[in-house]
């Protein structure tokens, strides 16, 4: 029976993901802190530690990072990941959000949001013309549907 070999990684190879995901932020989305910012926010903001564009940000990189777990999010919490949000959001915080924070500002965060900030993220690509060079017959963009199941849920949420 051959067990699995375990490739040890040391502190000096981890490859920071945080810091790949803000500079394409910084290349492509140059405008996402004004967006941020301009969406409706329906928290008490006395009772928020957290500002909205923190909450967006960490909310993205769960996504984009496809993490699906709690433990997940507990190993990418580090001190580095503290020093680049604050450093790129321009805040002054200690800590990473808690999973459930997360969680709750997800719960509540509204349909409508989420559309406006995805409508101005292809919005900037197709007017910074990124996409240009993948057009077909220069004139056309290809559609590309998501078949990696990241927006598949366990649940029927079609009637909640």
């Amino acid at each position: 029976m051959k067990r699995k070999r375990r490739r040890i990684i040391k502190k000096s190879d981890e490859i920071y993901y945080h810091k790949i995901f803000f500079k394409v932020l910084k290349r492509y989305f140059k405008n996402i802190h004004s967006w941020t910012e301009k969406l409706d926010d329906f928290r008490m903001e006395l009772k928020c530690t957290y500002p909205l564009k923190y909450m967006c940000f960490a909310g993205i990189l769960f996504f984009v990072l496809k993490l699906q777990k709690r433990r997940q999010w507990y190993k990418l919490r580090s001190k580095q990941l503290i020093k680049n949000l604050n450093k790129y959001l321009s805040v002054d915080l200690n800590t990473v959000l808690h999973y459930d924070t997360l969680n709750y500002f997800c719960k509540g965060f509204s349909n409508e949001n989420l559309e406006k900030l995805r409508y101005k993220m292809i919005q900037s690509l197709l007017r910074g013309k990124v996409l240009t060079k993948y057009r077909i017959f220069n004139k056309y963009y290809l559609l590309a549907i998501d078949g990696t199941k990241n927006l598949t849920f366990k649940k029927n949420t079609q009637n909640v």
